[in-house]
């Protein structure tokens, strides 16, 4: 009986140490941006985006570009990793369009449905002006060069996932790709779309990885980072007036929408 109370306390010990909850200092900066979803580049600038338009903000907050497209009808995803060859895609028509820094189009609209991949669940940017998407009806990452052919392709993953296993983000980062499946957690690939492993953090709205933390929301109130390294997670709290919609994490910096302002800590 005792040895068995010793086994029991010594694992919740080891879980109290990987995981850690505490509050955060007041925000660094409050942007009274409204936005659905945003994004930030690696120079801070600020994406905001709301139904069929993309506004660019400075790092101050000041507004410089905008870019709408309501034929395309709500923008599903936007990726500025690369800030001078900006992805736009469109998930309602399977489209894909290229925007440069003044968020003028620069190259599409590229139709998914041309290139016999017809339900792109989840995009993403690489390096060489190459991308990403998840191909939901075969399981598998594909990845295409800036001649729109495929120059990878992943294993099929239809032994690990099934129908309801919807992914609803890609990210790449150092050379892996993060998927993320709200009901499995975040699987992650080598930079040839193989997969490699499964993150078994569930439930996650939408998350950023920087160098080697991941930052994920999983409810309005709830933010957690995770060690890429250690693997010690720990729960943020913020106080904020309203629900948290969208969070981004880059260059040790977390963003934050309620979607009447965008606030930014240090983390």
């Amino acid at each position: 009986m005792r040895r068995s109370l010793h086994i029991g306390l010594f694992i919740i010990l080891i879980f109290m140490q990987n995981y850690k909850s505490h509050s955060q200092t007041p925000a660094v900066n409050k942007y009274p941006i409204a936005a659905e979803s945003f994004q930030i580049d690696h120079l801070n600038n600020i994406y905001a985006i709301s139904s069929s338009t993309v506004s660019k903000y400075d790092a101050a907050g000041k507004l410089l570009y905008e870019y709408s497209n309501p034929q395309a009808g709500n923008i599903t995803t936007v990726d500025v990793s690369d800030p001078l060859r900006i992805l736009c895609f469109f998930e309602d028509q399977n489209e894909l369009l290229v925007l440069n820094q003044q968020l003028a189009l620069i190259a599409g609209p590229f139709y998914f449905d041309d290139l016999d991949i017809f339900n792109v669940a989840a995009i993403c940017a690489t390096s060489y002006n190459r991308f990403w998407v998840f191909d939901s009806q075969n399981f598998k990452l594909v990845q295409f060069n800036q001649q729109l052919s495929i120059s990878q392709q992943g294993t099929s993953l239809s032994s690990i996932l099934n129908d309801d296993d919807l992914p609803i983000q890609l990210v790449d980062n150092n050379n892996l790709l993060y998927l993320n499946i709200k009901s499995k957690g975040i699987l992650v690939f080598d930079q040839f779309g193989t997969y490699i492993k499964t993150i078994p953090i569930k439930d996650i709205l939408h998350f950023s990885v920087s160098k080697d933390k991941l930052v994920a929301q999983r409810s309005n109130r709830e933010i957690i980072s995770y060690s890429l390294k250690t693997f010690d997670q720990e729960q943020h709290e913020f106080d904020l007036p309203n629900n948290i919609s969208f969070t981004q994490y880059i260059n040790k910096q977390l963003y934050i929408s309620d979607k009447q302002y965008i606030y930014k800590y240090h983390l």
